[in-house]
This record gives structure tokens, C-alpha cells and sequence, in this order.
């Protein structure tokens, strides 16, 4: 296929090492940064956290976790840039979701006869 989008993936590379020093610049995270902020979700829920490690401190402790866990991991926590956490909210109930629901139909983001379909693709 010669889509540029499989080509990308075709083409990517896994670091397995980092250069310690090397560090990604401010200007390159904040646009990840607003990339990851602007990530879709279904009805703008967004039930997710997105954690930048940056510090030292930080990936001595993210290393000391369940990056720990992992032999594969351990020297990635301590020597990559910065490392980007996505966290679930478990909180985020059926209950939450209809509400989410309920305010999207209100606004006219979303169509009330639409209400039934997307309650029944909730899977959390």
C-alpha cells in the first residue's frame, strides 16, 4: 500500500537506548503537550489523564514503580527525555457518561434520537 500513512508506520523506529543527554526542546513538548490536549474522545468525555515525567526525581520514581516491573523498561524510565503516562479515570462512571450524554444533546452537539445509541456503546 503507498499511503504516506502506511509508509510512516512502515518506516518508524523503536528506540530500544537513549542519549541521556539529549533532551527534547520545550518548543517540541509544548506542541505534544497540545496534541495530547486535544486528543479526541467520544462526546468530549475525555476520561483520561495524560503525566509528562521530565525531572530526575520523577523518573527515579516512575523507575521505581511498575517500570520496574518490567526488565525491558527499567533503563527507558531513567534515560528517555521525558516520558508520557496516560492514566484511565475509574471514577468515570456509566452514571458520568450519561450526564456527558445528556449535555451534549442539550447544547445540540449531539441529536436526542442519537441518546439510546451511544448509551449502549458504553463499555466502561
Amino acid at each position: 500500500m503507498s499511503h504516506q500513512i502506511i509508509k510512516d508506520l512502515n518506516s518508524r523506529y523503536t528506540a530500544k537506548k537513549y542519549d541521556a543527554e539529549k533532551r527534547i526542546s520545550q518548543e517540541d513538548m509544548s506542541i505534544i503537550k497540545e496534541a495530547i490536549r486535544l486528543s479526541a474522545s467520544s462526546i468530549n468525555s475525555q476520561p483520561w489523564k495524560f503525566i509528562v515525567i521530565e525531572s530526575d526525581e520523577a523518573k527515579q520514581r516512575f523507575h521505581s514503580t511498575f517500570a520496574n516491573k518490567h526488565q525491558f523498561n527499567q533503563p527507558h524510565a531513567t534515560t528517555a527525555s521525558h516520558t508520557i503516562l496516560l492514566a484511565y479515570d475509574p471514577k468515570f462512571t456509566k452514571e458520568k457518561f450519561a450526564k456527558r450524554v445528556d449535555a451534549e444533546v442539550t447544547s445540540g452537539h449531539l441529536p436526542a434520537d442519537m441518546y439510546n445509541t451511544f448509551m449502549g456503546a458504553y463499555a466502561f
